[in-house]
């Protein structure tokens, strides 16, 4: 592939349900796609890509089945479960238009419903995930000089800062929207400006590491929606009041701003017991800073709130063994597998756990399994669970 193109949560896509274009993918890479997927069945970038290809052809059931299969092998994968989100306007023609006018019907009511569940549900997480096309090429921002030509000026740069966010290029998406927000509203109060410019500069200023510039949109955000529970401009990434509470707890994470991150998800979920992924980021704070007994319980109470998702059993069983206790780690490894046995990490992990308990059978099994799943593309992984086996008995 040679361009990046954002599918479902693209800039545009943040204020309109319409999903961006696909990747207009010719007829041999959509076959050299079909071809991979046969033999690299447990890769979930790859049922991703095959999945956007599919949804370029108009073959939607194809779509969807290819991008369940990806949230299958992998729970956490934000950008296919935002483009299934997408993908029930494209197969419901007539939803898009009654979203913009804010009437659904009751016969396309269950539709929107799901697709606002899903579209959040990938936003809570990751937010900030790079929904470019796996494999592509990474962004490069551009400077760009443009005239001033009144309103038609502002109204470039205000596009340039949504198609830019939507292809990955934040500095330029930061830069324009902020040109964009001081010549629209000068000499207007911050109230002026709209929720939904506000959360695009936001999250382009934190994938920036701008955190002071993203907390202080968020901020506002929260305020607005704490002030004004029941209306807001952004109206299809269905965010409530505590997802900006869970929102700016991230920026703080993501800035190493422990303390009030751990402050602000513990908000969130004073407010939210089911805001699991709280839970999820609480739990890598704690194992990032060796602090155990905090991340096995935060660990813990994200499987209690989702307890069929494998990876968060994946997760508390690597922090068990990271903390010392490799035989419950090594346990509950197991019963992920069984849950999610298509997910390729968690024999991977099982394996090194076999090996801190000294079971060198156990271990050559779990890494034979690895390698029976791993997909082509996990080659640093493949390697060394190749080198392990050629150690063991």
């Amino acid at each position: 592939m040679r361009r990046a193109v954002a599918v479902a949560l693209s800039a545009a896509a943040l204020f309109s349900p319409r999903p961006a274009p696909a990747q207009k993918f010719t007829a041999e890479s959509l076959a050299a796609l079909e071809a991979r997927a046969q033999t690299d069945s447990e890769d979930a970038d790859l049922h991703y890509r095959l999945g956007l290809a599919y949804w370029d052809k108009k073959r939607y059931p194809d779509a969807q089945r290819e991008l369940q299969a990806a949230v299958a092998i992998d729970p956490q994968y934000a950008p296919a479960y935002l483009a299934l989100g997408g993908l029930s306007f494209a197969t419901h023609p007539k939803l898009e238009e009654q979203a913009e006018k804010g009437r659904i019907s009751t016969e396309l009511r269950p539709a929107f419903d799901s697709a606002q569940r899903t579209i959040r549900r990938a936003f809570l997480i990751n937010p900030m995930a790079d929904y470019r096309i796996p494999g592509s090429e990474p962004p490069t921002d551009q400077q760009i000089t443009i005239g001033d030509y009144g309103a038609f000026t502002t109204f470039v740069l205000l596009v340039i800062g949504i198609n830019s966010y939507s292809y990955g290029h934040y500095e330029t998406a930061y830069s324009a929207l902020n040109h964009y927000i001081e010549r629209r509203y000068r000499n207007q109060p911050r109230d002026s400006v709209p929720n939904s410019i506000l959360m695009l500069r936001g999250l382009s200023a934190a994938q920036l590491q701008q955190a002071d510039t993203a907390l202080s949109d968020f901020k506002t955000l929260l305020d607005r929606s704490v002030a004004h529970e029941k209306g807001d401009s952004l109206v299809f990434i269905p965010l409530q009041t505590n997802d900006y509470r869970y929102l700016i707890a991230l920026v703080e994470q993501r800035a190493h701003r422990y303390v009030n991150a751990i402050r602000d998800y513990q908000e969130a979920l004073s407010n939210d017991l089911g805001l699991y992924m709280a839970h999820v980021q609480l739990a890598r704070i704690y194992e990032q800073n060796k602090v155990w007994t905090q991340a096995i319980e935060e660990a813990q109470r994200a499987l209690q709130v989702e307890p069929d998702d494998a990876s968060l059993q994946r997760q508390l069983g690597v922090i068990l063994v990271e903390a010392g206790q490799a035989q419950a780690g090594d346990s509950v490894l197991r019963a992920a597998m069984v849950v999610n046995p298509r997910d390729p990490e968690i024999p991977y992990r099982l394996a090194y756990a076999d090996l801190t308990l000294q079971r060198p059978a156990d271990a050559k099994a779990a890494f034979a399994r690895f390698l029976a799943l791993a997909p082509s593309s996990w080659d640093r992984s493949v390697a060394d669970a190749k080198a392990q086996l050629a150690k063991l008995p």
